[in-house]
This record gives structure tokens, sequence and C-alpha cells, in this order.
């Protein structure tokens, strides 16, 4: 299939490294194309796993929302020591 239109993408080294670890062996083009045309199918609710992860995530780059966030959703689930575990929780620095 012939594309007639063409982009110019210009990303930082660390952008160009994500994008480089995430893609696998599909090529840098046909990631993007994946991620304009699956972005609209992602209309499902994300499972606690999955929002665990994410808030994990943030939690790491010192996010205090999320920090938060994850402390009630922990606390949910009757850990009640959670405060020592985001404290030790890794800095990506």
């Amino acid at each position: 299939m012939a594309r007639p239109h063409a982009i110019k993408l210009t990303l930082s080294d660390h952008e160009l490294a994500v994008l480089d670890e995430r893609r696998g062996s599909v090529t840098r083009a046909e990631y993007i194309r994946r991620l304009l045309t699956t972005a609209s199918l992602r209309l499902e609710v994300a499972r606690r796993d999955e929002v665990l992860a994410i808030l994990t995530e943030l939690v790491r780059d010192r996010r205090v929302a999320a920090a938060i966030a994850l402390e009630k959703a922990l606390r949910s689930d009757g850990d009640t020591d959670i405060m020592r575990w985001i404290k030790a929780a890794p800095a990506d620095e």
C-alpha cells in the first residue's frame, strides 16, 4: 500500500531510546502507525494490575498524587505499611 504522506518527527535521545525499547522487532514507522490505529481502540477500562503498574511508575517519578492514589489502592488490599514501601521505591534519576 503506497502512502502519499510523510512526516518528519524529531525526538530526543531519551525519547528515541524509549521508542526503540517498546517497538521490539517492528520498524519505527510501523510501530508509530500501530499506535495511531490502536489508540482509538483502547476504550476498555484498565485492569487493577495495569492501574497499579501505571501508578507505581509515577510514584518512582516522585509524583505525589500518584503516591497517594497507590497508597489508597494498596491499603484497600490490607497493606498497612505502604508508606515504607513507597519510600523504598527506587528513584530513576
